[in-house]
């Protein structure tokens, strides 16, 4: 449904004006912090859930509980009700044929990305949401990964932001009528890329993102 729904704005985007879609020159997305989509090995949609989802709650305090600074260390977050590992632990106690079948994890500005290119990638401004991403080594930390016990292999390599993803599938090309070629790039979750929209670049200037929970954020 979600999908549907994107593609029909493309085109009437698209559609309004058909001049303006000769002069795109590349493609980005970005969405809202913790969303994730999980795929099977045909890139199949398992799951697909907005940062609202907080099913693995108490799962996520107990990591608070025991690990709490090191998590924070780390990944600049402490674990909260909405993070990724409760809710793949939920999934893994009460839904333990789909955990089986997961095979990539992405955030939702990935698999959009995904979807546009075929391509699976992750970046960093979404990726430290999952509390999993070390941001001072910029990687995934095996050590987190250990302690949730989630494997390695449920994610993907990470791109910079502002790099090369891919490029536009032929066929979404065609149907939505843009140049052929397009290049695909890697974008940021919505707080960053808000923030830079303001042109918040110099370190120690503080932004604040009216949406729908108005955080303060330091460059």
């Amino acid at each position: 449904d979600f999908w549907e729904k994107f593609c029909a704005s493309v085109r009437e985007v698209v559609t309004q004006d058909k001049a303006g879609a000769k002069r795109i020159c590349a493609l980005t997305a970005t969405s809202q912090r913790e969303g994730v989509v999980l795929v099977d090995e045909n890139g199949q949609v398992l799951y697909a859930g907005p940062n609202l989802d907080e099913r693995g709650k108490d799962y996520n305090q107990r990591l608070a509980e025991l690990y709490g600074d090191k998590i924070y260390r780390k990944t600049g977050h402490w674990p909260g009700p909405i993070f990724l590992p409760g809710r793949i632990s939920w999934f893994k106690d009460n839904r333990p044929e789909l955990y089986k079948r997961i095979h990539k994890v992405l955030l939702l500005n990935d698999w959009i990305l995904y979807k546009l290119t075929g391509e699976k990638f992750s970046e960093p401004t979404n990726a430290c949401e999952t509390l999993l991403y070390n941001i001072t080594e910029k990687s995934w930390d095996q050590e987190l990964l250990t302690m949730t016990g989630l494997p390695a292999e449920f994610f993907c390599p990470v791109k910079e932001n502002g790099s090369l993803h891919g490029y536009l599938k032929e066929e979404l090309a065609r149907e939505w009528g843009l140049p052929p070629g397009l290049p695909v790039i890697v974008g940021a979750a919505d707080t960053q890329a808000a923030l830079l929209g303001c042109g918040l670049l110099k370190p120690g200037t503080i932004g604040v993102v009216a949406g729908s929970t108005c955080p303060v954020a330091l460059v």
